[in-house]
């Protein structure tokens, strides 16, 4: 990155295409939050300044490139460009954008405008600079397929020149949804759910059913490694992490059939989540489940335990294929959990792939009747931790 740079362009997320409003305001409030506790979560000592549908982030000391890293994860930047800040007056801008080009020394150019110059127009701007540019550099103006793209945001009396943008996650700031109780078992298939759950603006509490000697010890290796690579995309200052252990004592004491084990099982997890989401405040419950992935995720299952739940349940990689929940996660860093691992010692020999409604029946007379025991060990075994 060129040394000339001295700050950093954040463009917002898809919510700022909406017209103001303080619903908008307040998306931008925490979307700076966001950064402020990210970067001094990093040790990063930065100035942010917030305009209309830009932030600008000037990092103190030589932490322009590693604060671009750390902002192209935070969820609501759409977009950053390292850019020169100068004033918004015609002759300063053409002569940064001018000394700007006499290092790269491109053949051929192409230059935007956004937002509004002082004293003149943005037709009249671009005039001007090209034809400075043709006579003194011998630049030629090429919209089709130019070496360098300069371009000039003008906000208030600053003038922001950048050649270069990186993309941002999208989204929106994290939290201004409200919080999920979000299940997690490790696995990348979570792990990316929980990724696109924060996208969208949500604030997680990841819990981990803890089902003891039945799940192999790698699994529970994994979870803790999971939450390490999550937390680097949470970019608030603090994430809390549930976990329950003894789970498996209610499967072992459930009147079901051997073939409704996982049906039970899963609706065993909504209702201990339930449990959190009323102790958290939260808004419903999201999982990594994907339609036809396992047994248990039949679109027929699927129906059968989801209205065994009194939570909404919310699935971001509902409709996504094995292969690409894979290769997202690769890309964000989840690559490692991928290893298949030994299955639970519970699962039956033949699991149900169609639950009926007779079947329903039976698994909501299984959780009446272990009701008691479910919320004893949540309020015994449960256990907190809060990353910082």
């Amino acid at each position: 990155m060129n040394t000339m740079y001295n700050v950093l362009i954040v463009r917002l997320g898809e919510y700022m295409v909406r017209k103001q409003s303080p619903i908008t305001r307040l998306m931008v409030k925490r979307l700076v939050e966001s950064i402020d506790k990210r970067l001094k979560r990093e040790g990063i000592k930065a100035e942010i300044r917030a305009y209309t549908g830009r932030i600008i982030v000037e990092p103190r000391g030589n932490d322009l490139v590693r604060t671009r890293n750390i902002l192209a994860m935070i969820f609501g930047i759409s977009s950053i460009s390292p850019a020169v800040e100068t004033e918004n007056e015609l002759f300063t801008i053409v002569e940064r954008i001018t000394s700007i080009l006499r290092i790269f020394k491109p053949g051929s150019i192409s230059v935007r405008v956004s937002g509004e110059p002082l004293g003149i127009s943005k037709r009249e701007l671009l005039w001007i600079i090209t034809d400075r540019l043709k006579k003194e550099l011998n630049i030629r103006y090429d919209l089709v397929k130019p070496d360098i793209s300069v371009g000039i945001d003008l906000r208030g009396d600053k003038a922001y020149i950048y050649t270069e943008e990186y993309r941002g996650p999208g989204g929106l700031p994290y939290g201004v949804e409200g919080c999920l109780i979000t299940l997690v078992s490790g696995g990348i298939d979570s792990a990316v759910a929980a990724w696109y759950t924060m996208k969208r603006g949500v604030r997680i509490i990841p819990l981990y059913i803890d089902y003891g000697e039945y799940w192999p010890p790698e699994a529970h290796e994994r979870f803790n490694d999971m939450i390490r690579r999550l937390y680097i995309h949470v970019p608030w200052d603090t994430l809390t992490v549930l976990r329950v252990r003894g789970v498996e004592e209610i499967l072992l004491k459930a009147d079901i059939p051997d073939r409704l084990r996982c049906l039970f099982c899963k609706a065993n997890m909504y209702r201990i989540a339930g449990y959190a989401v009323e102790d958290y405040g939260c808004k419903g419950i999201s999982t990594g489940e994907s339609i036809g992935q396992v047994a248990s995720q039949t679109l027929q299952n699927l129906d059968v335990i989801t209205r065994l739940s009194k939570h909404p349940i919310y699935r971001p990689l509902a409709f996504v294929d094995k292969l690409e929940i894979i290769e997202t996660g690769r890309m964000l860093g989840f690559g490692g959990l991928a290893k298949r691992i030994d299955s639970c010692m519970l699962k039956p020999l033949h699991p149900e792939t169609s639950a009926s409604s007779k079947d329903y029946e039976i698994l909501r007379k299984a959780l009446e009747e272990t009701e008691e025991l479910a919320r004893t060990i949540y309020r015994e075994n449960l256990e907190v931790t809060r990353l910082h």
